[in-house]
């Protein structure tokens, strides 16, 4: 019996969109999704993704995904170097200009960090909540100034709509990325890592300048997401896979023409990438959904609670 692929996903993330996706085209029946309220687990950030006694996290998805399932084993040297650079152009500018938007901006960034849970732990918590709030601002801040150039709203409304001018450019009128005369056409993974970025405004960013402004004055780029969800409705109730796809539009009809073929998992892929790797014994699965483990709750619990316990005093 093959093993299960499971996914612990905690809030939206382009790596978990781009992970159900992958699943879907490539057909994997025995792929599961555990999602979580929480972004953290007591080995790193979510999403994580467990294959056998591997588990692999978050910046190592991808990676995996590409050589386990490969989707572009017809594509050429120049063309999967090509979409090398496609990837790199979402991964680095067009994400980091959404995190701007979602994070920094007083509108917007108090939709992207609440604490889950009744409100009773969330008024014990609320202290460290803001603590914890700025301080993770702070950080992003940072990171988006020295390593993208990015100060402004402006900045990074300028920084999405180049990206998305350039992907446009390249998609033309394509179905997708790869398209090319006397090969079947269905989504490889450059085109499953693009849909999973522009998701995340779609998704997150719905009436910003980034989607208004830029992002829907592309339509070749809004059908291409409109595409892709079509075949992955289709597909996800072909193989019946355990996870929702949480479409940003209603599903469509979809020619045949646009399903892959069946994969199969690559022989030596378990052995291609050195994630982090459970000692001999230790449990597998993370806790369970309903009662997930997350450091920095239970320490914003404990600080809520002195506050609260000195201020009564």
């Amino acid at each position: 019996m093959e093993e299960e692929v499971i996914l612990y996903a905690g809030r939206f993330h382009p790596v978990t969109v781009a992970t159900k996706a992958w699943m879907t085209v490539a057909q994997v029946s025995n792929f599961k999704e555990v999602k979580s309220d929480y972004n953290y687990s007591g080995v790193g950030e979510l999403p994580l993704l467990r294959y056998q006694h591997y588990l692999f996290v978050q910046s190592n998805i991808i990676n995996f995904l590409k050589c386990a399932y490969d989707l572009d084993t017809d594509l050429s040297e120049e063309e999967k170097r090509n979409g090398v650079l496609i990837e790199e152009l979402c991964q680095s500018r067009l994400h980091p200009a959404s995190l701007h938007s979602m994070w920094m901006e007083p509108a917007t960034s108090k939709d992207f960090y609440t604490t889950p849970g009744n409100w009773v732990s969330k008024l014990l918590t609320l202290p460290a909540q803001k603590a914890c709030f700025e301080f993770e601002k702070i950080k992003l801040s940072h990171y988006l100034k020295h390593q993208h150039n990015i100060s402004t709203q402006k900045d990074a409304f300028l920084q999405a709509e180049s990206s998305h001018k350039l992907l446009s450019e390249i998609l033309g009128e394509k179905p997708f990325f790869h398209s090319k005369e006397n090969r079947a056409e269905y989504p490889r993974s450059t085109d499953i890592i693009v849909y999973s970025y522009l998701v995340e405004e779609l998704k997150n960013l719905p009436d910003h300048p980034h989607v208004v402004y830029s992002l829907k004055q592309h339509r070749n780029l809004v059908s291409f997401v409109q595409r892709m969800e079509s075949v992955l409705a289709k597909l996800t109730q072909v193989v019946k896979l355990n996870h929702s796809l949480d479409l940003v539009s209603p599903p469509q009809s979809c020619s045949e023409e646009y399903f892959p073929p069946k994969l199969h998992m690559s022989a030596g892929a378990k052995t291609t990438w050195e994630p982090y790797r459970y000692r001999s014994g230790a449990k597998l699965s993370p806790p369970p959904e309903e009662t997930p483990s997350h450091i920095k709750t239970y320490i914003s619990s404990v600080a809520g609670v002195l506050f609260l316990f000195l201020f009564l005093r």
